[in-house]
């Protein structure tokens, strides 16, 4: 269901220093006067149709969101902590910053979106207008300025990619000088994207037609690792298998792979492990790849990597029917094939003549921590060749020199 996203600006916020014993009430706190939208709308204030008081705001993956932040803070109406209030506080410190809430978790898709959206934040205080003074709320000089905090201490494998919010390192908050600081701003989580939203659903939507949102964040990551993104085919088309190693994984798929091969030696066929490989090294590979081929779950992220034109192989749970990765392909303008991989017990039945599980069950709840899927080899072989198949006579959608025709 789609819903109404959230982020925070406010003046005067207290940090304490790190020394003080935060059991005598004296966190870090926001001086600000609370607005009561639904009030306002009462009261004929067309100007906030929409708005979220903030005990209404949604939370999101791992406790985030606006919410869930500020019921770690003291939200203060007037002066405290020696006179910290909006007024003091912009008068001690005019620059901005951003405190972000990191999830704890390691999937490169969770990551992304959280960067994506900090960016989209900032993209969006740079076009809105202040109400009270009629300008956009942020310059472009005080965005590039900005300090964006991280609230935890984690080193995380994509900590250098956040330059590509405004070109700056992030600090963390341990490291903030304690003080009042004047603009700050709750940006919105990462999984408040609406792509996030897409991949959650079940139901099909007619393909977007604009695709500004992904295409500006692929330059912005693109010119970060100095990637040059490929437009056209050349050669053989390059398939590429991600060959999961924790979860999830495809039962004898080196040994199908093998058969791949054989069938097409003049391909090149790579099985990879992404989990070796860098962020940038992962692109890098996927910008050469015609087939990606992989179970669902966070190597699909590759599918914004992928050149124009270029198929999708996504094998599902066998109970499993979210069509998020597909539509992203979609939008795109990427071939999607799609199959769902086989309930052990009928797996064993099949190869082995018999089992020992009973019927199938009507969902097959904890299938992310799976050790094994299993897909019948006639299945994944035909997936192959229709992915091929659709890169044969792939249009090219730019010319020699790279721009579109």
């Amino acid at each position: 269901m789609w819903r109404s996203d959230s982020f925070c600006t406010a003046r005067g916020l207290h940090i304490p220093p790190q020394n003080v014993d935060l059991t005598l009430d004296k966190k870090s706190s926001f001086q600000c006067r609370l607005r009561n939208f639904t009030a306002e709308r009462a009261a004929g204030n067309e100007d906030v149709e929409g708005v979220q008081d903030l005990k209404d705001m949604h939370s999101y993956f791992y406790w985030n969101g606006v919410r869930e932040e500020t019921d770690t803070w003291k939200i203060n109406a007037g002066p405290t902590f020696g006179d910290c209030s909006a007024e003091t506080g912009l008068k001690e410190k005019k620059d901005w910053i951003m405190l972000v809430k990191r999830e704890e978790n390691n999937n490169v898709w969770h990551k992304l979106m959280e960067i994506w959206q900090v960016g989209i934040t900032l993209d969006i205080l740079k076009i809105a207008s202040d109400p009270v003074t009629g300008i956009p709320y942020l310059t472009p000089e005080e965005a590039n300025n900005m300090t964006i905090v991280w609230e935890d201490d984690r080193s995380e494998y994509l900590d250098d990619v956040w330059r590509i919010v405004n070109g700056k390192t992030p600090i963390r908050k341990s490291a903030m000088q304690p003080g009042c600081y004047g603009n700050v701003v709750l940006p919105l989580p990462g999984s408040s994207s609406p792509f996030w939203l897409l991949l959650m659903e079940h139901l099909y939507h007619p393909v977007c037609e604009s695709r500004f949102l992904i295409n500006a964040f692929l330059r912005r990551l693109y010119t970060h690792f100095s990637i040059t993104p490929r437009f056209k085919i050349t050669g053989k088309p390059v398939v590429t298998i991600i060959d999961r190693q924790q979860t999830r994984k495809i039962y004898n798929l080196k040994g199908m792979t093998e058969n791949i091969r054989k069938k097409y030696p003049d391909h090149t066929i790579n099985l990879v492990d992404f989990s070796t490989l860098s962020l940038r090294e992962q692109i890098i590979l996927v910008q050469s790849t015609d087939v990606l081929i992989g179970h669902h779950g966070a190597g699909m992220t590759h599918v914004l990597f992928l050149p124009e034109e270029s198929a999708v192989v996504e094998i599902l749970p066998p109970t499993f029917s979210m069509l998020g990765f597909r539509q992203i392909g979609e939008m795109r303008g990427l071939h999607y094939f799609t199959e769902h991989s086989v309930w052990v017990g009928d797996w064993e039945r099949e190869t082995l003549g018999q089992s020992e599980l009973g019927e199938d069950p009507k969902n097959e709840d904890g299938w992310q921590v799976k050790e094994w899927v299993y897909i019948r080899e006639r299945d994944f072989e035909a997936l192959v060749d229709a992915a091929l198949r659709s890169q044969y006579n792939r249009a090219l959608p730019y010319g020699e020199d790279g721009k579109r025709w």
